[in-house]
C-alpha cells in the first residue's frame, strides 16, 4: 500500500486511488494503457470535430449531447 502515514482524507484518497491503478496495471498488463491511449486519441478526435464541424459529427450519426458527455468521461472509464 502507498503511504500508509497519509492522514489527510484527499491525500489518502488520491494515494488510494494512485495504488489501485498500478494494482491493476500489473494485474492487467500493458493492454490497460494502450486501451487508455486509445480512448484519449478517439475522445481528441471527437472534441475536435465538435469544435471544428457539428455537422459531420451529425452526418456520421452521433448525437452532439452524446459526444459531449463521452468527451467528459476520464480515459479510464469505457
Amino acid at each position: 500500500m502507498m503511504s500508509a502515514h497519509l492522514s489527510n482524507p484527499p491525500a489518502r484518497a488520491l494515494a488510494d486511488a494512485v495504488s489501485a491503478v498500478l494494482d491493476d496495471i500489473s494485474r492487467h498488463g500493458g493492454g490497460e494503457i494502450a486501451t487508455w491511449s486509445e480512448r484519449i486519441r478517439l475522445r481528441r478526435e471527437l472534441g475536435r470535430l465538435l469544435d471544428t464541424d457539428r455537422r459531420l459529427l451529425r452526418d456520421a450519426g452521433f448525437d452532439v449531447t452524446w459526444a459531449v458527455h463521452e468527451i467528459e468521461k476520464p480515459f479510464w472509464r469505457a
